[in-house]
Parts: C-alpha cells; sequence; structure tokens
C-alpha cells in the first residue's frame, strides 16, 4: 500500500470530530517550523489515529458551511460528466465559440466544482490560509471570499441566474446546532437562526472582499510548484523530507503543492476594535480543462487546508 493509500485510509477512520481535531492538531505544528516558509503540518509521522484536544491563543476553526463540523475534503464527488446548468437547474447551452446559445446551442459538461467552508475564530485582525494537495489529477485551485444568503435573501434580491452558469452554491445542512467549541458571534449576517433543513446559499461577492482578494479571487503564492516534462503541475521537492520525514521513495504526486494567502482580513474593510470573534465564508474552485478529465481514470486526491492567526 503506497503511503499515499495510508494516509488516506487512516483519516478515514475517523469520526468527524477526530477529522476536526486533526486539522487543529496539524495546525499547531506550525511551532514547529517557525523558521521555514511553508507550514509543514502535512505530516504522516502524526499519530493521527490518536488525538487531543489543543488549546492555544487565538484559535481559529475550520468548519463546513454555515460553521458545522468536518473540514476534509475528498474530490471523488467530482463527476466530469456532469452538465452546465443555471441556479434554476435548467440546461445552459452554447455555441461552438463558447457562447450562450439557447435556441441552437448545445450542453457542455462542467469544468470546476465549488466548495463551500468557513473560518470561525476569536479576535484576530488577519490571518492566513494555506492549501496543500497531491496533483494526481489534473485539477487546478482557486479560493474566493464568498457571502452567505438564506433562500428568502435570494429571492428578495434576485440573485439567481437564468440561461447563464449557476453563481450560487447550494449547502443543505443538517446540525440543530453547532458545534459548542465555537466563539459565540452575533450579527443578522450569520443567520444563526436559520434551522434544518433548510438551505443557505453561497457566492463570490464584491460584497466581502479584502486587499488580498481585491477581484475575489485570492492571489497568494506557491510555495513550490513546478511542472513536469508532460506540463503537468507537481511539487518540486523542496518539503518532501520535511513533509514525509523518514521517507525516501514517496511517488512524485503524493509530495503536495503548497499556496498560501496571507493578510486575510477578519473583518473585510474594517478593524475589529472591540476584538470581537468572527466567521467568514469561503469558496474553494476545484477546476480542470474540458476534456482532460475522465471518470474511468480518476484518481484520489487529497486537499487540505489551514488556518493561522497573525500576529
Amino acid at each position: 500500500m503506497t503511503l499515499l493509500k495510508k494516509i488516506n485510509k487512516a483519516i478515514k477512520k475517523l469520526s468527524t470530530k477526530q477529522k476536526v481535531q486533526l486539522i487543529a492538531a496539524l495546525t499547531v505544528t506550525v511551532a514547529f517550523f517557525a523558521t521555514a516558509t511553508t507550514f509543514a503540518w502535512f505530516s504522516y509521522q502524526r499519530r493521527i489515529a490518536k488525538l487531543m484536544k489543543i488549546d492555544s491563543p487565538n484559535v481559529l476553526y475550520l468548519n463546513s458551511a454555515h460553521r458545522e463540523d468536518a473540514i476534509n475534503f475528498e474530490v471523488k464527488g467530482i463527476n466530469a460528466e456532469e452538465k452546465i446548468v443555471d441556479d434554476y437547474g435548467n440546461a445552459v447551452l452554447y455555441d461552438d465559440s463558447g457562447n450562450v446559445d439557447m435556441v441552437n446551442g448545445k450542453e457542455k459538461n462542467i469544468t470546476h466544482k465549488d466548495y463551500v467552508f468557513n473560518v470561525t475564530g476569536e479576535a484576530v485582525d488577519t490571518f492566513t490560509i494555506q492549501l496543500a494537495y497531491t496533483t494526481n489529477n489534473p485539477f487546478s485551485y482557486e479560493l474566493y471570499a464568498a457571502n452567505e444568503y438564506t433562500a428568502a435573501e435570494v429571492t428578495s434580491q434576485s440573485l439567481k441566474v437564468a440561461e447563464n452558469e449557476a453563481v450560487l452554491v447550494e449547502y443543505q445542512f443538517s446540525q440543530s446546532e453547532l458545534n459548542p467549541e465555537l466563539p459565540a458571534i452575533t450579527g443578522s449576517q450569520y443567520h444563526l437562526n436559520v434551522t434544518p433543513p433548510n438551505s443557505l446559499y453561497y457566492r463570490i461577492d464584491t460584497a466581502c472582499l479584502d486587499t488580498q482578494a481585491t477581484s475575489g479571487k485570492y492571489t497568494g503564492r506557491y510555495l513550490n510548484k513546478t511542472t513536469d516534462t508532460s506540463g503537468n503541475e507537481i511539487a518540486d521537492g523542496t518539503y518532501k523530507a520535511t513533509t514525509y520525514p523518514g521517507y525516501n521513495n514517496v511517488q512524485g504526486n503524493a509530495d503536495p503543492v503548497y499556496w498560501q494567502a496571507n493578510g486575510v482580513e477578519a473583518f473585510p474593510g474594517d478593524e475589529n476594535p472591540d476584538k470581537s470573534p468572527f466567521s467568514r465564508h469561503f469558496i474553494l474552485r476545484v477546476k480542470w480543462d474540458e476534456g482532460e478529465l475522465d471518470n474511468a481514470a480518476k484518481e484520489t486526491d487529497i486537499i487540505y487546508i489551514t488556518v493561522k492567526a497573525e500576529d
């Protein structure tokens, strides 16, 4: 069994709570790599089956949409043969040049999938978000700032689009109570009174942008990305020994690429003089080129997200 498969198998055995704790535990390893330029938390040496709660100042929590537990994405849910639809579920038709043509056009397959996640925390001004991902599939990744809407707000603000690619990401949550460890937040924008099984909706929005996401997408920077002889994205090996200490035969695609955005604002456009807890949503977009992804040949990739409060 390859090292990547061992990691994936071990993580799948964990409960949702343990997975959340795992992310917290691995995030804390930043302290051990303070002189490095990356957060080498993607380490197999950690005993992921035996996790302890870790307390630290300025704790940040990673959650799914609407602050639900779980922040472990698996890309097996991507269907390369899924068709593009609008926000009403109707197929969008395109001409040969890629322009919308609802009369004579043809259906097209999707070329991206959006996942919503949340960062909630105690009082901080800015924080760093880091992605680490393996490269078995021809995916690329983009990070966007997002806003949350109820179904009523979607209707009243006419947020749905017709005859064009959907802009809303629907999330149906099931928990009647949020993680009790999360810091309490107040404000109508957090939709705290919405109860299951209602849906919430998320979209990339200029209303929630900060200085690191002037057009919605975080530019960030790669710490170790290069390309192989075929032009495929891979890690350049800079952090392989740190990521997999003691392993010499790590398959190239299992060596994760690290990307990070610094200076992400807890309160976009605002300082936080009252030192209030915050809660922000983001959209992780997984992209691929049309025709390059085959469901039958699709392999497993692991994507991890970590956050760290900045001084």
